[in-house]
């Protein structure tokens, strides 16, 4: 993820939506999973869900 293909929302004060497209692509999928699966392995305090979708990951702070 060396380019700024992604959009950062908050979603709240307990919650962000990191968007990395507008439309289905399998390249969306793959980064929006690839991230999800970093976050998960990594473990980290304060993340107490992750909801990957097709083109997005909502995580819960």
């Amino acid at each position: 993820m060396n380019q700024k293909n992604y959009k950062f929302s908050d979603y709240g004060d307990a919650s962000v939506l990191i968007e990395f497209s507008k439309v289905f692509s399998m390249q969306a999928w793959q980064k929006v999973h690839h991230l999800a699966n970093q976050l998960l392995e990594e473990n980290i305090t304060g993340i107490l869900g992750l909801i990957p979708t097709y083109t997005t990951l909502f995580n819960q702070l």
